[in-house]
């Protein structure tokens, strides 16, 4: 959705990753990249692994900033909006545990642009409950494929 809103950014759109953002995230950070990482609930669980990862270099490098949003629609959009059937799981807790900070779950737009305001700490975790959007499309194959950091 972020492309259709801001099409002509540096942003690198990664559509249909599975669950490979926060690695690819994970890279530009320790690099020294400020890097706001945005993703679904059902690409947070696909892989956890990439969230423990991460946790493991907080404080270790102090390059750059990382920052993870995870947008929970309790629906997986890229694949046809089934349902994640997660909603049993505790993603401020499996942050907590992984080093993030966080902040209890955003359920408003008001809410999220209050902590949007704040200055974020580094390895700052955010769950942001939403609803499913039907109408906008995925980013063109041509931008994800050209985008660089």
């Amino acid at each position: 959705e972020m492309y259709t809103f801001m099409p002509n950014t540096n942003n690198f759109y990664m559509a249909g990753n599975m669950g490979g953002a926060l690695s690819i995230g994970l890279g530009a950070y320790m690099a020294g990249k400020n890097v706001i990482v945005c993703g679904g609930d059902a690409e947070f669980v696909m892989h956890l692994g990439g969230l423990t990862t991460a946790g493991r270099y907080k404080n270790k490098l102090n390059k750059g900033k990382l920052n993870y949003i995870i947008f929970d629609n309790e629906s997986n959009k890229s694949t046809g909006g089934q349902s994640s059937y997660q909603s049993h799981i505790n993603y401020n807790q499996i942050a907590k545990n992984s080093n993030f900070n966080y902040e209890d779950t955003i359920t408003s737009l008001d809410s999220f642009n209050l902590v949007l305001s704040k200055k974020m700490k580094d390895f700052h975790f955010l769950q942001v409950k939403c609803s499913y959007d039907k109408s906008v499309p995925r980013p063109p194959l041509h931008k994800v494929m050209k985008n660089k950091f």
